[in-house]
């Protein structure tokens, strides 16, 4: 379920969202009414969930933990270790589809892209377990800091390449059972139940999409009982009429 934090910025509720995928996600996605939540430590970029230099520097230099390598030492590893149990799931941010999302994730032709909202997050979202909405904020890991020391701010940070992405991050953490290691023996991801009525404003087919699969998504769908959800064809290339 939905949790506020009062160190993760969550978008107000009528903020729009989208996620991008290729059919095969889409269809694992109405079949199952399961998100996947990724690892966080399983994605591309080696700098997900860490620090900027400023705080690492803070943390080497600090008078308690230089008397103690130990205590130091500790609290690295720990850092390191907290990266295995956060499980993400990402989503663009913005009222209009994104050309760039569309080439990166939904240009294979049969691709979709989902249109949603932070309140239909929040509500689609089944889990028992906290989950936490927030906008990932783009910096300058050499020159920039945040604005407080909290364990869960680095996974809604990311450098300022990828600020094409407009990203907002939906995070759980899947906190093993006592007496388990918390090593890179975890599970790569979790799913996480959703209500798909709730979570789905429209979908939308891809631009490079044949003809046929506007057609092939609607069946699905009313073959699942989600009939009443609008299907659209994106019309990001097309023509002006004036």
């Amino acid at each position: 379920m939905f949790s506020e934090h009062t160190s993760i910025i969550t978008p107000k509720e009528s903020a729009v969202v989208w996620r991008y995928m290729p059919m095969d996600k889409f269809l694992f996605l109405v079949t199952t009414s399961k998100l996947y939540f990724c690892r966080s430590d399983r994605f591309k970029d080696p700098w997900e969930g860490t620090w900027p230099k400023q705080i690492i520097d803070s943390m080497r230099s600090d008078e308690v933990l230089q008397q103690n390598s130990e205590n130091k030492d500790a609290l690295l590893r720990l850092s390191d270790a907290f990266k295995n149990i956060i499980y993400l799931n990402c989503w663009y941010c913005g009222s209009h589809q994104s050309a760039a999302m569309w080439e990166l994730y939904g240009m294979s032709g049969a691709s979709i892209a989902i249109k949603s909202t932070i309140e239909k997050l929040k509500k689609g979202i089944l889990c028992k377990e906290n989950v936490y909405i927030g906008k990932v904020e783009y910096i300058d890991y050499e020159k920039d800091t945040l604005h407080e020391l909290n364990s869960l701010l680095p996974y809604f940070i990311k450098r300022k390449s990828f600020e094409h992405e407009q990203e907002v991050r939906i995070l759980m953490i899947d906190i093993p059972e006592a007496g388990t290691r918390i090593d890179k023996n975890l599970k790569e991801g979790v799913l996480v139940n959703i209500d798909f009525k709730t979570l789905i404003d429209v979908v939308y087919i891809s631009p490079s999409a044949p003809k046929w699969l506007k057609n092939t998504i609607q069946i699905i769908l009313n073959t699942f009982g989600y009939g009443e959800i609008l299907v659209k064809e994106s019309e990001l290339y097309a023509p002006h009429n004036y």
